[in-house]
């Protein structure tokens, strides 16, 4: 209960001291991130199917990913011309969602192509080998450098905004392992596994605002409603691999041709955070909620639905602070 309260807590809240240390020459910033990753492709990984009967049903199996946590680090300064500053900082993240089916009766279906060709190379059967048990190991490591050049506005005592431009490289890799046992059919084997990948990198520019909305102040501290938009276009490549063996031994390669384009994405920020004036420095400190929309990150081709073009999300809690000298 404590840990979900604690959660809770950060994701009602708020945080992003980037791009607000005016009287300061330079800072420096550390991001704790509790994230959870939604694939639309990761909730149809295979079918469990009852047998055939009066009634059939078919249920479609999911795969889980749980609150993980990441960083982000960086460093700005405020340069001495109009309340111009440049700002750069790198974000990590990495998850595993992991699901098992099993089906004593019926059989569990791939939703991947490797399956679909074994014992079936003519095609004839519409779904490939089905499996009385089956599991997946869908793993996501998520890399980001940001680049920003922005110029702060005090627009009154209560609102400051900082549109900014900039360049976004992103590196994110996707494994997906899958594991098939005991065939429902007469086969040559008992166990298979396939394995595929959906890479991408990119790089591109990026444009967006940050605003900052004090509702109280004193001589030494500020506390201030946080709220940031931003959005990039990276051309880049995805690469791809889909292989599929089982212990006849038999192996399975499907060819995916690499895809080159521009991949589009969404960053959105809402939160408090909390500013304290020493001497010579400033400290920051904030909560808060980050959302992150990809929207065409998943490319590789499925048994059930083709080639993909499907959004991957991020979001989750920020925890920053934010030191400025």
């Amino acid at each position: 209960m404590l840990k979900k309260g604690i959660l809770i807590s950060l994701i009602l809240l708020a945080s992003q001291a980037h791009g607000y240390q005016t009287g300061v020459s330079t800072y420096v910033f550390a991001d704790l991130l509790v994230w959870k990753l939604r694939e639309s492709p990761a909730d149809n990984w295979g079918q469990v199917v009852t047998p055939a009967g009066s009634t059939q049903s078919s249920s479609v199996q999911r795969v889980p990913f749980n609150w993980k946590p990441g960083i982000r680090i960086g460093a700005g300064k405020n340069l001495n011309y109009d309340c111009w500053d440049a700002v750069v900082y790198y974000t990590w993240y990495q998850t595993t969602g992991r699901n098992q089916a099993s089906a004593p009766s019926g059989g569990v279906y791939s939703s991947f192509l490797g399956n679909f060709f074994v014992n079936n190379t003519d095609g004839a059967s519409l779904l490939g080998v089905t499996y009385n048990n089956a599991g997946i190991s869908w793993n996501l490591l998520y890399n980001t450098l940001d680049l920003e050049l922005g110029r702060t506005f005090e627009i009154d005592e209560f609102l400051k905004l900082r549109p900014f431009i900039g360049l976004k490289a992103a590196v994110i890799n996707q494994d997906i392992n899958t594991y098939w046992r005991n065939p429902t059919v007469a086969t040559t084997f008992n166990t298979a596994n396939e394995d595929l990948k959906n890479n991408f990198w990119g790089i591109g520019p990026v444009i967006g605002f940050n605003s900052d909305w004090p509702f109280y102040k004193n001589k030494s501290s500020c506390f201030s409603l946080i709220g940031n938009l931003s959005g990039a276009i990276l051309y880049g490549n995805w690469t791809f691999k889909d292989d599929y063996s089982n212990n006849t031994p038999t192996s399975i390669r499907i060819n995916v041709s690499t895809i080159s384009g521009l991949a589009t994405m969404a960053r959105g920020i809402l939160g408090l955070e909390w500013r304290k004036n020493l001497t010579k420095s400033t400290v920051t400190v904030g909560l808060g909620y980050e959302a992150q929309i990809w929207f065409n990150q998943i490319q590789f081709y499925s048994l059930n639905m083709g080639r993909l073009n499907n959004l991957m999300s991020l979001q989750g809690a920020v925890f920053n602070f934010c030191f400025a000298f």
